[in-house]
């Protein structure tokens, strides 16, 4: 119940910025394939794990936004997720998004 809350919240603040700035679907794509990487991918996995340092846990967020040069919405969203200890209920929060977004007029 309390993942649902913080998700929503999440996704909430997301979608006002994102609908504001018309980037919607460019977003929301990014963010899905960030949440496959994390489920994909092992070593991704340290940037969830809550024994590791949160500077560790930034620098590589900061190399791997380096690498796949996300839109500076969804690299700073991802920033703060990591910052508050959120990245792990990302999945939550994109699925909160979609519906959100759905539920959006401008939504295509």
């Amino acid at each position: 119940m309390i993942i649902d809350t913080i998700a929503r919240r999440y996704a909430n603040a997301l979608a006002d910025t994102i609908i504001e700035s018309d980037e919607e679907a460019t977003v929301k794509a990014e963010l899905k394939t960030w949440e496959e990487l994390l489920k994909a991918n092992t070593e991704m996995r340290t940037l969830v794990n809550p024994t590791i340092d949160h500077k560790l846990k930034q620098n590589v967020l900061e190399e791997l936004i380096s690498r796949t040069r996300p839109t500076p919405t969804t690299a700073n969203f991802l920033r703060v997720l990591i910052k508050n200890k959120r990245l792990r209920v990302l999945s939550e929060i994109n699925s909160e998004l979609s519906e959100l977004l759905a539920l959006s007029p401008r939504s295509p």
